[in-house]
């Protein structure tokens, strides 16, 4: 799915520009005070959640990892793949709407205190966000020299959005020297906008027991 900003002239280049610029320094602000110029005139509170993936920066494609694809080397979970998803969601918070997060050296300094011998210790996700229709523009939405404005239509709001999921749980390393480990999903590693939209979750461990129930906090 592309992003929306696709719809806009020579803005495109811009963003694939400032895209590079603020993964090399992570200091750099031009693409968001961008985003945040198209974005000016829509009502940002009316985006489900508060977090709107065509507004926040694409580290990787985050559909790949929507909890029910397939498994692929496209979402194949690693702590790579986890800081891109998890950076892919914190950059596309547009309002007070957003919840469950934590700044990326809170997540990372906790990850890092947490591991010990014997044990591997997941980091996990589980966020509802928003992303505009595949044919929200002009449709559900209008754009006016280079900026958004919602739509209406005899006084009714056009939605232009469509609600998704995310879904990645990681270790911390690729490879385990042992046969002996715990596993272990800490409360403080597990962030999410909705508790209660997972009921439970299983783990393989690939030793003959097949799948056993895996708790947020217990080994």
């Amino acid at each position: 799915m592309k992003k929306l900003s696709l719809f806009f002239s020579g803005i495109i280049a811009l963003c694939l520009f400032c895209h590079n610029i603020f993964a090399q320094t992570e200091t750099d602000t031009t693409f968001f005070t961008q985003m945040n110029y198209i974005f000016a005139h829509v009502d940002k509170t009316k985006v489900p959640f508060g977090v709107l993936r065509d507004f926040g920066m694409e580290f990787t494609n985050i559909e790949n990892y929507n909890g029910t694809a397939a498994l692929a080397d496209s979402n194949y979970a690693d702590d790579d793949a986890f800081w891109d998803v998890y950076q892919t969601l914190l950059t596309s918070r547009v309002s007070a709407l957003a919840s469950g997060f934590a700044s990326s050296s809170i997540v990372d300094s906790l990850w890092y205190v947490q591991r010990q011998s014997g044990q591997i210790v997941l980091c996990g996700l589980y966020f509802n966000y928003s992303r505009f229709k595949d044919n929200a523009a002009n449709n559900y939405i209008t754009i006016t020299n280079n900026q958004l404005y919602d739509k209406f239509v005899n006084g009714v709001w056009q939605n232009p959005y469509q609600s998704e999921q995310a879904f990645l749980i990681s270790t911390p390393v690729n490879f385990y020297q042992g046969q002996s480990l715990q596993v272990v999903l800490p409360s403080n590693l597990w962030f999410t906008n909705n508790a209660a939209g997972i009921t439970s979750m299983q783990l393989d461990a690939g030793d003959g027991a097949g799948y056993r129930t895996l708790a947020v906090g217990q080994r």
